[in-house]
């Protein structure tokens, strides 16, 4: 594991990974694109890349499409930074390397190999990519969701990668990247088009964010919060004011309805007392203008 993360848990403060060669990794994306187009033979180890629908219990809970994901290591646990947005605390409590097959380090190893070829390889990670997205297509419908543990903005990097799957869905902390995606999803839905290359973002609350989670909320985005309550422990009707569904239940968070807000359950032993932990009584607004008055 990274020293880095490490230290980000043991402290209040985050020591941010190596940067990722963005400009870089997008020429290399093109290429890759250019030539699965033409059919050109896959460069060698180009083992399949994503996580299949069998491959992750949690996507697979609930009524939907089957859903493909890309796992890679989260925060800077490969030495890159693939998380820009984190905060102390969600680096805390990361599920990507404290439960479900994170408990495995073969599983590990994996994450953070992929890691390591999107920034050191990332023709050959490409390649792969669009060889697993094809042959999913092949298959029939299915979701999409390219950052499992991860937080970057594929769209903008190779948008062809979001030509695939019938929905494509992620978890962000990027207000500009959250409201970017409903602005296009608005933009789309008056003209009677919805899913395709449309991306949906879920804003995660972090505990410092809640203005904007309100302001996305309000706009029709959609919200993602940790509760301290157990699994059994009904879902409340709303928080915030806004209506409530069981994130825990569905993975497909581009399902919810508009506006509303998937509550899940703490995962590996997650610390219930950090300021991102919503309380099952925080149901109306009024507990989200006393949360904005605590950051002051």
């Amino acid at each position: 594991m990274n020293a880095s993360l490490s230290l980000a848990v043991l402290s209040d403060t985050i020591v941010k990974g190596k940067p990722i060669n963005w400009v870089g990794v997008r020429a290399a994306a093109l290429a890759a694109e250019r030539d699965w187009a033409q059919g050109a033979p896959m460069p060698e180890g180009s083992a399949p890349i994503l996580t299949a629908p069998t491959g992750n219990l949690k996507m697979t809970k609930g009524d939907g499409l089957p859903v493909y994901s890309l796992s890679l290591a989260p925060a800077d646990l490969s030495g890159y930074e693939v998380c820009p947005w984190r905060t102390v605390d969600c680096t805390r409590g990361c599920i990507g390397h404290r439960a479900g097959n994170a408990r495995f380090p073969s599983t590990m190893r994996g994450r953070v190999n992929r890691t390591i070829e999107l920034a050191e390889n990332p023709y050959r990670f490409f390649r792969r990519v669009l060889r697993d997205l094809s042959n999913a297509r092949k298959r029939g419908p299915f979701a999409y969701r390219d950052n499992a543990f991860s937080d970057i903005p594929w769209g903008s990097i190779l948008p062809t990668l979001h030509t695939f799957a019938d929905y494509h869905y992620n978890y962000t902390k990027s207000v500009q990247m959250a409201f970017a995606s409903l602005r296009v999803r608005k933009e789309h839905a008056m003209c009677g088009v919805r899913g395709g290359s449309l991306m949906h973002h879920t804003l995660s609350f972090t505990g410092d964010n809640i203005r904007e989670c309100m302001m996305y909320l309000r706009a029709g985005g959609n919200v993602a919060v940790i509760m301290n309550k157990r699994k059994a422990d009904p879902v409340p009707d709303t928080v915030w004011g806004f209506p409530a569904v069981d994130g825990d239940a569905n993975d497909r968070r581009y399902m919810d309805p508009a506006g509303s807000v998937a509550v899940l359950t703490p995962k590996a032993g997650l610390d219930r007392t950090r300021k991102w932990v919503v309380h099952p009584c925080e149901t109306g607004s009024d507990s989200a203008e006393q949360r904005i008055e605590s950051i002051h």
